[in-house]
């Protein structure tokens, strides 16, 4: 429960704004919208697996790898095949079953 003490010669708007933001923290509002309609377990499972792959999503979003674009004049029209004496293995980029990135090696 939030409450907020008046302090002397308070403005009431400063009051409430201590109010709201005390609620915010307390996450009453969030609480009050979940629970404003009943929720079958089976939808609140179906929002929890949703939840669980946007997190993916943007996390594998973050530390996506950017590679060059096709005509990308500055990396010249052998690109990958510039750099192949190099000591270190070329990755290409495939697709698995699941439809994931993965990354093989062409050396």
């Amino acid at each position: 429960m939030a409450w907020v003490r008046l302090k002397e010669n308070e403005p009431i708007d400063s009051a409430i704004r201590r109010f709201k933001k005390q609620c915010e923290k307390a996450g009453i509002l969030k609480e009050l919208r979940k629970r404003e309609h009943y929720e079958k377990p089976s939808v609140r499972r179906k929002k929890k697996a949703i939840a669980a792959r946007n997190r993916v999503i943007r996390r594998t979003a973050r530390n996506r790898v950017a590679w060059p674009s096709i005509d990308d004049s500055a990396m010249g029209p052998s690109w990958p095949l510039r750099r192949a004496n190099d000591g270190v293995p070329d990755l290409c980029r495939c697709q698995d079953n699941s439809g994931a990135p993965k990354f093989v090696s062409v050396n």
